[in-house]
């Protein structure tokens, strides 16, 4: 037989501490009700037959409807209405009640109004009316107009619609908060709440389904958007369900006509002795002083304010669809599916939460702060963590500690109100949910579309938020904990009331003093934290708002955070190990050491004073010592470094072994002229820069360097004016190099000149008139051929004085080189090197020049760097020719293993049999002399490459050639013959027009190997730093727990370094009374060896008092315990 239960008294509220002007009624049942527990159990089922799933459907329903705007955004709305991010906001926020959307001409603030303003107006009236009427009835309406909003076609019209929703909407939440206080009592509420809090998380889970099916399935069925459909549909459902809803959902336990008399009856005195106040039909507080009275108790705003922090998970319930998307998931459908594993662990995790808040209901207020906890853990590491995978894992667990949070927090709100008048607890339920919604105005701000893929602002926002929630409901548990071990009689006990006794109470817990406990525990777990994440983020590439550059920033604040954090948990630690040791009994020297040094300074000091040198007081100057090393490993535990990363990769390049075609039909000889002019003319500004003016890569001449034929590196000094360059003109690459610092080897060649008959003779004639001017003795090439093996080998001869007029010109040049006759072939028999003999005049001498035309291969290593590219060694080549140097063109007319000496085959071998002479009329006819006093620039260059355009000294004649040395002259007749010779290949491939790796070519190219040293910022965690910040860290973390631990388990006051230590009594006579002059530490060391003890001094009644004693000098004490009053 299940035991009876029986209610004959009324409950006066009375006894309760209630807020400022609250007295509760004295509701009586005049007669006796007694019930057995099943039955009370059978009403409860009864009760959450027709609630619970009525009321969870129309909670869903009803986020669904307003939480629909999010899936819509996504599926094309705000580019249909052309919304901003901006708009979109004030489109959420006009829904909870207050914002701003300013006039552009006004510029005034417009106000709207909606869900916030209405929800205490709407619960006055639900109270005075039947709950199975007013709710369907709201229901119904918002459901017609959200069916409107899929018709609308812009923001303002949006923004209309979302007013009058949150206007009708405004009813429910609240209304179910009253509903539920009004049937259940305390103990069973958090699992009640965890089912309708459940409706808003699975409204989300199954919102994404829905709406991924919708705008998924429906889109552009009958011409409407997916988005419009997402509104019909859901709207339409929420009318069916109100109409159903009509006929199953309870009234109030006094007018419910869905339960028989006796459980109404059991019902009301159930409630009443869960001191719950049951409404009577026909009382009436007045809803002006009923809004008073819930304004002025205390508690109201306490769970406002504690509200306010927990509706984070309401702004980022809107913005789930868009964070997903930001996470990577670019498909819609993709990102709405991708909320449903969200919702799905919030729902179990809210579930469990409240069915165990039922059974440790003492417990909620730390159930909530531990969630916050939690949830604000998890904000943090998002801000930090930006891999996509890890960031949406702390985003499922961060929604789960808010919503679970929630569902507790409204349960505990409920049962701390069900004192209340059910009139004012209807007002403060509302207050409660309205202006704790107004978080949601700000909330739907910290998420702007500018902010992604981070969102930084909003998570930290929301990070700051829990932190400040979560001391809130912790300081609530902590009295309900006081409270309860003051024997209070529990069933009349209200969480929020403080502990007004004056009188004997027993030993209570500090909740200021365990918050702040925890929150300094949660500040160095913040350090280990992040350094883990400075571990694991060695090596990570620095780049701006990347998770590397924020640690790397952080560290600077290290050195000024570390070393306040390490002295506020060592001094409290150390203040409460000295005050559990005087609970225990100890030493005056023992207890002073301890609470002397709770700093630095303090710590020295204090040993010195007492005359300390034993392992205590050495182990804390030394653990004192880590708090300057630990700040400063908080700073050099990261620090920026460089990486180089190699990577080699073929690139092209022109050989210069190309068959020259300035000569040939295909080609214009105008183009190489102007190439050849250009350089000639620019050489001032050029001659020692490593690239022309087209960017082309300049040889440097190895014959230039002394011991070069050793093919030793030759390095290439910095100084650009040191550096003799083969040509005006550089060798065409493939542009398309990396822009990062790239270095690579030039296999290459150039022509070189050795003149080894090199003299001047002088004039026959004296120096006549200019008109009497005869023409030298010029050498007649013709009659005396040089001396080959090659019987068919002739000389072809170019001269630079024969004047438009056909006249002799006296001042200018001439040039010759030997050929063959049929052009030179690899079948032919070996031969000696091409001769070219130079003869020019001057006032007084004539100069011959015999030299022989060779072709260099040299090796020269090039340093790049975004497009800029320098020499900075070369060498004589120690190979033979690359066979790449023959195109596939002309593959026939050459090959690096053929007879001839390689020293002996240039370019002038490759190709047609007339390059030579074309050659030589393009060199002797790039600037035509049409009288004595032309110019030669040909001449100037040679004399002076800095001066090409100089005059000649006097007006006519220029200065003998050799007069410039021989080597000189070998070195400037080559750059010429190698500058047209470069420019009559291809001038497309020269001035960049044309790839180096164009398919249809003419030219040969080269393939060569670069190597690009990509150098990179990269986070460089130093591992000896990261290690003494680690142990350290790790150190002050089981300080800061073994703190609050002992602050937990001390039962005596803690009044060490207090000036109202002197007002507790003490049993301390006979040498604790001596001395009375002395400072306070000098009478601690004259008695340091004295034991005292903190205790009760009063054992003979029923109250204890709380004082110090002298064991040592035969006072009696015992220690304090947990169910005994004291004084």
């Amino acid at each position: 037989m299940a035991a009876s239960k029986t209610s004959t008294e009324a409950v006066d509220q009375k006894d309760f501490l209630e807020g400022p002007g609250q007295v509760t009624e004295h509701v009586e049942i005049t007669q006796a009700v007694t019930w057995t527990a099943e039955e009370e159990k059978k009403l409860v089922r009864k009760i959450d037959m027709f609630l619970l799933p009525n009321i969870w459907l129309m909670y869903l329903l009803s986020y669904m409807d307003r939480t629909n705007i999010g899936n819509a955004k996504i599926a094309g709305m705000a580019d249909d209405l052309k919304l901003t991010s901006s708009q979109y906001s004030i489109i959420l926020v006009v829904f909870f009640g207050k914002v701003l959307a300013r006039h552009s001409r006004t510029n005034q603030l417009t106000l709207s109004v909606g869900y916030v303003i209405f929800e205490p107006p709407s619960n006055m009236i639900l109270v005075r009316t039947r709950p199975s009427l007013y709710l369907p009835a709201i229901m119904i309406i918002w459901g017609v107009l959200t069916c409107i909003m899929s018709v609308v076609q812009s923001y303002h019209h949006l923004i209309i619609l979302r007013v009058f929703v949150g206007v009708m909407e405004s009813g429910f939440a609240p209304g179910i908060l009253l509903i539920f206080s009004s049937w259940y009592k305390r103990t069973e509420q958090s699992k009640r709440f965890a089912v309708f809090m459940s409706a808003a998380i699975l409204s989300g889970a199954f919102g994404g389904l829905l709406a991924g099916a919708i705008t998924g399935g429906l889109e552009g069925a009958h011409g409407i958007r997916g988005w419009r459909w997402l509104f019909i549909v859901e709207g339409v459902a929420t009318i069916g369900w109100a109409i159903i809803a009509a006929f199953l959902l309870l009234d109030f336990p006094v007018n419910t006509k869905h339960l028989t008399d006796r459980e109404r009856a059991i019902a009301i005195a159930r409630l009443q002795e869960d001191s719950v106040t049951v409404r009577g039909q026909g009382e009436n507080v007045g809803k002006i002083q009923s809004l008073v009275l819930a304004l002025r108790d205390w508690r109201t705003w306490g769970f406002i304010f504690g509200y306010m922090v927990i509706v984070g998970s309401s702004t980022l319930s809107y913005f789930y669809p868009t964070l997903v998307h930001g996470l990577g998931y670019s498909s819609t459908v993709q990102a709405q599916y991708m909320t449903v594993p969200i919702y799905a662990v919030a729902f179990v995790c809210t579930a469990i939460s409240g069915y165990f808040a039922d059974r440790i209901s003492n417990y909620r207020g730390l159930i909530i702060a531990g969630w916050l906890s939690f949830s604000m853990i998890t904000s943090i590491a998002v801000c930090v963590v930006y891999n996509f995978t890890a960031r949406y894992a702390l985003l499922v667990l961060m929604a789960a500690g808010l919503w679970a949070s929630n569902a507790i927090s409204l349960s505990f709100a409920a049962s701390t109100f069900g004192s209340m008048d059910a009139e004012v607890r209807a007002v403060a339920l509302a207050l409660m949910n309205a202006l704790g919604n107004l978080a949601q105005i700000y909330g739907a701000y910290l998420f702007p579309s500018d902010d992604a893929p981070k969102y930084l602002m909003g998570f930290g926002v929301i990070s700051g938020m829990l932190g400040f929630g979560a001391a809130m409901p912790s300081k609530f548990c902590l009295e309900m904990l006081n409270i309860f071990r003051t024997g209070k009689n529990q069933q009349k006990w209200d969480p929020l009331i403080p502990l007004q006794r004056k009188e004997a109470q027993k030993p209570r817990l500090s909740w200021l003093g365990l918050s702040l406990d925890l929150l300094l525990i949660l500040c160095i777990i913040t350090f280990i934290v992040f350094a883990h994440l400075a571990i694991t983020s060695n090596g990570h590439i620095l780049t701006e708002d990347s998770r590397a550059q924020f640690l790397l920033n952080v560290t600077f604040y290290g050195p000024t955070i570390f070393p306040i954090l390490f002295a506020a948990i060592v001094g409290r630690a150390l203040k409460a190990l000295a005050t559990w040791e005087l609970q225990k009994g100890s030493t005056i020297g023992h207890v002073e050491t301890l609470s002397g040094s709770t700093t630095l300074i303090g710590a020295i000091i204090t040993q010195i004073q007492l005359r300390n040198l034993n392992l205590v007081a050495i182990s804390l100057v030394v653990l004192w010592a880590l708090s300057p090393v630990g700040g400063q490993a908080s700073l050099r535990v990261l620090r920026q470094g460089t990486r180089v990363t190699k990577t080699n990769h073929q690139f092209y390049a022109l050989d210069p072994m190309s068959s020259w075609e300035a000569g040939s039909s295909n080609h214009y000889p105008m183009l190489t002229h102007t190439l050849f002019a250009s350089s000639l003319i620019a050489s001032r500004k050029l001659y020692n820069k490593p690239q022309d003016i087209w960017g082309n890569l300049r040889i440097p001449m190895v014959e230039a360097f002394d011991n070069y034929q050793d093919h030793r590196w030759i390095k290439i000094p910095d100084n650009d004016t040191g550096i003799t360059f083969s040509s005006l003109i550089g060798i065409p690459f493939d542009r398309e190099l990396p822009v990062e610092q790239t270095s690579f080897t030039l296999n290459t060649s150039y022509m070189y000149l050795d003149c080894p008959t090199f003299h001047t003779s002088p004039r026959e004639h004296e120096q006549p008139p200019i008109e009497g001017y005869k023409a030298p003795s010029w050498t007649n090439f013709t009659a005396d051929p040089p001396s080959l093996e090659n019987p068919d080998n002739t000389w072809l001869h170019y001269h630079k004085f024969v004047g438009d007029d056909g006249s002799i010109v006296a001042n200018g040049f001439q040039i010759t080189m030997a050929s063959c006759d049929w052009g030179c072939s690899q079948w032919f028999k070996p031969r000696e090197a091409r001769r070219v003999i130079w003869e020019s005049a001057s006032a007084k001498t004539f100069a011959h020049i015999d030299c022989t035309l060779h072709t260099t291969y040299v090796d020269v290593k090039y340093d790049c760097l975004d497009g800029s590219c320098s020499p900075i060694e070369v060498r004589l080549s120690p190979n033979k020719p690359d066979p790449s140097h023959f195109s596939n063109l002309f593959s026939s007319d050459g090959k690096p293993h053929d007879p001839w000496n390689t020293r002996n085959f240039t370019g002038f071998e490759k190709g047609y049999s007339n390059i030579p002479s074309n050659f030589l009329i393009a060199m002797t006819s790039a600037f035509r002399m049409n009288s004595v006093r032309a110019l030669v620039p040909l001449l100037g260059f040679i004399l002076s490459p800095n001066d090409t355009t100089a005059i000649p000294p006097d007006g006519v004649f220029y200065e003998d050639v050799t007069s410039i040395g021989r080597a000189k002259f070998q070195e400037r007749l080559s750059q010429l013959f190698n500058t047209l010779f470069l420019a009559g290949i291809e001038p497309s491939v020269i001035v960049g027009t044309m790839p180096v790796t164009e398919k249809e070519q003419y030219f040969a190219t080269s393939t060569h190997t670069a190597e690009t040293r990509l150098s990179e910022n990269i986070l460089v965690c130093n591992k000896a730093w990261f290690t003494t910040m680690l142990i350290i860290c790790l150190i002050v973390f089981v300080i800061s727990l073994s703190g609050a631990i002992l602050r937990a388990i001390t039962l005596v006051p803690d009044a060490l370094g207090t000036l109202s230590i002197i007002t507790l009594d003490n049993r301390c006579e006979k040498d604790l009374q001596k001395a009375s002059m002395l400072d306070g530490l000098e009478r601690s060391r004259l008695l340091k060896n004295v034991t005292i003890k903190l205790g009760n001094v009063r054992q003979d009644s029923p109250s204890g008092r709380v004082g110090f004693t002298a064991p040592a000098n035969n006072e009696d004490v015992v220690q304090l315990h947990w169910n005994t009053y004291y004084e």
